[in-house]
């Protein structure tokens, strides 16, 4: 669609709700040479990809901008901008009064309040919504404001107001292979999604060693390393359970190791070998991401990474406070270069890795789930992020035991296609 419109001259704004949903839609367009001149990147350039900076309005960048008439010439020349929703509401682009947009496309619609979408829409002549309401919808702290209707998104609204006169649903999926997407359609779409290709159907994980020289080199307690990475295996539950029973962990000794129900030493050790091993058969860190329900667990799983010099992407919100001082110039390269997709399941939606992998963080001896992962939507964001491999760490037993439909369902389905695996030691 972008390409089209583009292709007739109009001037479109291109927006979502987070720095690496629009950064996902940039990367796409950067594949075609008949639209990689055409549009521009618009926001800070410590927040957006470092592979779109060459694509960026970067206004302190001399040697391109010199003058305001240099800003405005490369602006003309422009059909595409993208940006995301605060940003539109107060870059001088989108707020001059000589500048009218043709069209406004916002993917992740669903995602946005009715005052966040207005931003990028109130310069345009026509717009496009794009999103999914089995996805989260806006996120409102204020229980008022939710009570009143904020936490319902213009998307949801004209869907339901407008129906099959307005609405187009989209039932070919472009990201996940067949067995991702099998258990998003056994859980969420009732097996109404469907791969666009083979190609998208059978896309595996792709290593530069093979499977009998990995597992020659781990160690008897890492054999589970292999089956984790073994590019057959697109759908693994890591469970854990007989984890904490070898190691004749009481319910004590357990939250000792774990520290609360927010955080999972194992867990954040068994990412950090994971992810070691990954670079050691070749996977780029621009291939991964990994997730978790509570920042407390983020941070953990990043201290561990840090000794392995990971690159970060700049879109994470989980960084140390000297991640965010300008001490040095150092500091900042590091930023802008960085790739690995570390965050929560919410920042998550609009983006996609060939690799996930998502830390449940509670053990058995938790005697409840937290509440953020009862949310279905929520878990359907988590399921559905993954291209070739969806690596689960959880413990069947909290899963099962917390009363959640969409945690249950998933061990339900994961025991029918023997996707778990019990780890007996780590």
């Amino acid at each position: 669609l972008l390409r089209l419109l583009c292709h007739c001259g109009h001037k479109i704004v291109l927006s979502a709700y987070t720095n690496s949903a629009v950064d996902h839609l940039c990367l796409k367009l950067v594949q075609f040479p008949d639209v990689r001149a055409k549009f521009v990147r618009v926001g800070s350039i410590l927040s957006i990809n470092s592979k779109l900076a060459p694509y960026s309005l970067d206004m302190s960048n001399k040697q391109r901008f010199d003058t305001v008439s240099s800003i405005d010439q490369y602006i003309k020349q422009k059909n595409i901008f993208a940006v995301t929703s605060t940003s539109a509401s107060s870059h001088s682009i989108f707020t001059s009064k000589c500048n009218i947009f043709d069209y406004c496309i916002i993917d992740e619609a669903g995602q946005l309040t009715e005052p966040q979408v207005l931003g990028p829409l109130k310069k345009c002549r026509k717009f496009v919504l794009v999103g999914d309401n089995n996805q989260l919808p806006p996120l409102v702290r204020c229980r008022e404001a939710e009570r009143k209707g904020m936490n319902i998104s213009l998307f949801e609204k004209l869907a339901n107001k407008y129906g099959e006169s307005a609405v187009q649903s989209l039932t070919i999926q472009y990201r996940m292979n067949e067995d991702i997407l099998r258990l998003s359609n056994a859980l969420i779409y009732n097996g109404k999604m469907k791969c666009a290709s083979q190609q998208v159907a059978q896309q595996k994980l792709v290593l530069k060693k093979n499977m009998q020289t990995i597992s020659m080199s781990l160690q008897p307690n890492e054999k589970w390393l292999a089956h984790a990475l073994n590019p057959e295996h697109n759908v693994i539950v890591l469970d854990t359970d007989k984890l904490y029973e070898n190691r004749s962990c009481s319910a004590d000794d357990g939250d000792k190791k774990k520290g609360n129900n927010n955080i999972n030493e194992y867990e954040a050790e068994m990412i950090e070998r994971m992810v070691y091993k990954m670079f050691d058969c070749g996977v780029y860190s621009s291939q991964i991401g990994i997730m978790a329900p509570y920042r407390s667990q983020l941070k953990l799983i990043k201290n561990k990474l840090d000794k392995l010099n990971v690159p970060f992407s700049p879109s994470s919100q989980i960084l140390s406070q000297r991640d965010h001082e300008d001490d040095d110039d150092g500091e900042k390269v590091r930023k802008v270069q960085s790739s690995l997709l570390l965050d929560t399941i919410d920042r998550f939606q609009g983006s996609d890795r060939d690799v996930i992998i998502m830390s449940f963080t509670h053990t058995p001896f938790d005697k409840k789930v937290g509440k953020i992962l009862h949310d279905w939507r929520r878990i359907n964001v988590a399921l559905t992020r993954a291209k070739c491999k969806l690596i689960l760490i959880a413990s069947v037993k909290a899963l099962k035991h917390s009363n959640s439909n969409i945690l249950g369902k998933i061990v339900e389905v994961a025991q029918k296609q023997k996707w778990i695996y019990q780890i007996n030691d780590c």
